[in-house]
């Protein structure tokens, strides 16, 4: 019988047997639970994860590879592979596609949706990824810059954020109404229609690049 499971930073709901082996591509400092394996291209910290190293909890292997170079794994030998929030940092999405459908026979990819990519737009982020049908569209970003980095500085208050600014602020009763706005953010942003892209496949993905 299959057990729910919540999945990336939208905390979807997605089903998984116990019996299917469950990779998580990109696990980086927060792998997901339910993964029997780890696969991610660097253990050090760095920007792409916010600035902090790769967890790997007790138990659990890590492989380094790059999805969009190839990955260790024979064909289909994986039942369900987890891609959260790594597709719209890859160099080659055909590739970092074609390697997920050959090595897995299903899987859910997320992603910064629209609204996320606007207010809280980031350098290493090469790619906006939506959906469009059943079709998975990578679109090439010219642009990289949040909409507002007061709004940024709020969102990611006192966390490690490579190359911006959002440690506390100096005056305190401007500190307190930024922690409140965290909180409340921290509590509502996945609600919002448009914060997250979401994207669930069988067999094969429907994929459309534009450069």
């Amino acid at each position: 019988m299959k057990r729910t499971w919540l999945v990336g930073q939208g905390g979807h709901s997605i089903e998984i047997d116990p019996d299917w082996l469950v990779l998580d591509l990109g696990s980086g400092h927060n792998p997901h639970p339910r993964a029997d394996i780890l696969v991610d291209r660097e253990l050090e910290a760095s920007t792409h994860r916010g600035g902090v190293p790769a967890a790997i909890p007790e138990g659990k292997t890590l492989v380094i590879a790059d999805a969009s170079i190839g990955l260790p794994f024979k064909n289909k030998t994986v039942d369900f592979l987890i891609a959260s929030h790594v597709a719209e940092h890859v160099d080659n999405p055909a590739l970092f596609i074609q390697e997920l459908t050959r090595i897995s026979h299903r899987g859910y990819i997320e992603t910064p949706g629209i609204l996320s990519d606007i207010f809280l737009n980031e350098p290493f982020h090469p790619w906006r990824v939506c959906r469009s049908g059943n079709v998975l569209v990578f679109r090439r970003k010219r642009f990289f810059r949040p909409l507002s980095t007061l709004f940024y500085r709020i969102f990611y208050y006192d966390q490690t954020r490579p190359g911006h600014i959002t440690e506390p602020f100096d005056i305190a009763i401007v500190d307190r109404t930024a922690r409140r706005l965290r909180g409340f953010l921290n509590g509502k942003w996945s609600r919002i229609p448009g914060t997250y892209m979401i994207f669930s496949w069988e067999n094969r993905v429907n994929l459309k690049v534009i450069e």
